[in-house]
């Protein structure tokens, strides 16, 4: 909204207020201001292009995303233009232009939750892409049907075996199945609510192969250290593992496969895409900054004149 006031040489625009000029006054404020106003949405519009708003859409910087409410000149004193954002529009800017808490629920958030971080960005930058969304939620619940499935399966196997443990209960593991890869869950990590991807995990071969001889060699220098042991000696001048292998075991610390990770050394989860309920915004498009500049610059004494010679003009070619 504009609150009129008149800059430069008021000369200027006194020159014209003759009896046509003051006839036709009104118009000319109504035509300046209103004029003044489509200035000033221009402004806007390259504003929001200008990068102050990183990679914005169409939807914000088309000139459609603002309007202009012309002045009326039968208003008098009350005589006013607007320029503001569109609804669906205002909706967004707010946050840029005021500041403030934005929470779930309020425009481009979810009904529950704020998506502020994505692994896959937009074309326009931020963090909402729908295909990486949509992709990401349905492997999810594709992995929580599958292992409600996997888990009726074992069951029924385990209890046609008679419930032993065995073989058959290793290889009904979901961690067994075939063409495993990592899959996605919805938690918590390090106070991070979001998606995430489960690291990669080792097979059973792969376990073996890496862990297995860890605990068979050990059992073997434990064996080494012991008949040294038997035979009066000293473990002073055995190997530095025999050493070490019989020192755990006087520890009681046995190096079972069943206490290894099944996770991949180096491998960790990954977030996929991150969630608050609220997210704190800062203002920065200087809105206030860019209209007045905008207005300043339409507004003055030698615009006023030249509304009011442009007014008198249309009159006096109406007149007979």
């Amino acid at each position: 909204m504009f609150q009129l006031g008149i800059q430069g040489n008021a000369d200027e625009y006194r020159r014209e207020l003759d009896a046509l000029g003051r006839k036709v006054f009104p118009k000319a404020m109504a035509t300046l201001i209103t004029k003044a106003a489509w200035q000033v949405r221009d402004k806007l519009v390259a504003y929001t292009k200008s990068g102050i708003i990183d990679k914005p859409r169409v939807f914000t910087t088309s000139p459609k995303a603002w309007k202009v409410l012309p002045a009326n000149a039968a208003d008098g004193d009350n005589m006013k233009a607007e320029i503001k954002a569109q609804d669906a529009q205002t909706q967004y800017l707010w946050w840029i232009i005021m500041g403030g808490t934005r929470s779930a629920g309020d425009a481009g958030t979810g009904r529950h939750d704020i998506l502020f971080w994505s692994r896959r960005k937009t074309p326009q930058g931020g963090a909402y892409n729908q295909k990486f969304v949509e992709q990401t939620t349905d492997a999810n619940k594709a992995e929580k049907r599958d292992r409600r499935a996997w888990r009726a399966m074992a069951r029924s196997a385990r209890a046609s075996d008679g419930n032993t443990v065995g073989p058959i209960a290793r290889d009904l593991r979901w961690i067994g199945r075939p063409n495993y890869k990592p899959g996605i869950f919805f938690g918590t990590v390090g106070g991070i609510e979001g998606y995430y991807q489960r690291p990669e995990r080792l097979t059973a071969v792969e376990r073996f192969s890496r862990f297995g001889r860890q605990s068979a060699n050990h059992d073997r220098d434990v064996a080494s250290a012991n008949r040294i042991l038997g035979r009066g000696g000293d473990l002073s001048a055995a190997k530095r593992r025999i050493r070490d292998a019989h020192a755990m075991s006087q520890r009681g610390e046995v190096p079972k496969l069943k206490n290894f990770p099944w996770t991949k050394p180096g491998s960790k989860v990954k977030l996929l895409m991150a969630f608050k309920l609220h997210t704190k915004h800062d203002a920065f498009f200087d809105y206030d900054c860019q209209m007045l500049s905008a207005y300043n610059a339409n507004v003055n004494a030698t615009t006023l004149a030249a509304s009011l010679r442009y007014h008198k003009s249309r009159l006096s070619r109406q007149r007979p």
